[in-house]
């Protein structure tokens, strides 16, 4: 596993039964994990501890600091990294990710929008909201925008334009150009999280 010096991990892994159903409900005492810097085979070794997802998807993940990375350095080797299943009425085993590369535990970034078109009044109401790796974004979303294309002619139907946060969420009112029945558009969503600005595309419409 390689990765950038000083940069924070977060690594997804899944736990099954026996039968290939997702074992739920274990906690960070069921795991041993370690995560051992490439050059250094007596220290920096971090234990980070293993949170199951809010979704009950038998999906869990630690996080590896980027204080660790910084200390220890990513290396051209990469780091070593096992995960060991502590049984109490499941079977033992360990999970060895130290010939993956980081890329397959990247964060990632999605967004939902949905499309409110009043018939009766004279907006139509675009809201957002933000995830990473499935997990709600509540916090440190900065420059929300959205822009709106009509797919039956390639061009803007709302032009890229900033959302107003609600809370964690993001909402958009557009009075001037709004859908019309039978036509397909694509929002695009853009916001900054994490330093960096996340994309996301999505169909909206009338009849959506």
């Amino acid at each position: 596993m390689s990765g950038k010096v000083g940069d924070a991990y977060r690594v997804w892994f899944p736990v099954r039964n026996g039968d290939g159903t997702p074992r739920t409900g274990l906690v960070g005492g069921n795991f041993a994990v370690e995560v051992k810097a490439p050059t250094d085979s007596t220290g920096g070794i971090s234990t980070p501890t293993v949170v199951e997802s809010i979704h009950g998807d038998g999906q869990y993940y630690f996080d590896i600091p980027g204080a660790f990375t910084t200390t220890n350095g990513a290396g051209q080797y990469g780091w070593s990294v096992r995960v060991t299943l502590v049984p109490v009425d499941i079977i033992g085993g360990t999970v060895d990710f130290s010939d993956q590369s980081v890329d397959d535990f990247v964060d990632t970034y999605q967004a939902k929008v949905w499309l409110f078109d009043d018939n009766d009044g004279g907006n139509d109401c675009y809201a957002a909201a933000w995830f990473k790796n499935s997990e709600p974004v509540l916090a440190g979303i900065t420059v929300p925008t959205i822009q709106v294309i009509d797919l039956s002619t390639g061009l803007d139907l709302v032009a890229v334009t900033a959302m107003t946060a609600v809370g964690a969420y993001f909402r958009k009112d557009e009075g001037t150009n709004r859908v019309v029945d039978g036509e397909c558009y694509m929002a695009e969503a853009k916001a900054t999280i994490d330093g960096s600005v996340r994309t996301w595309s999505q169909p909206v419409g009338r009849d959506s």
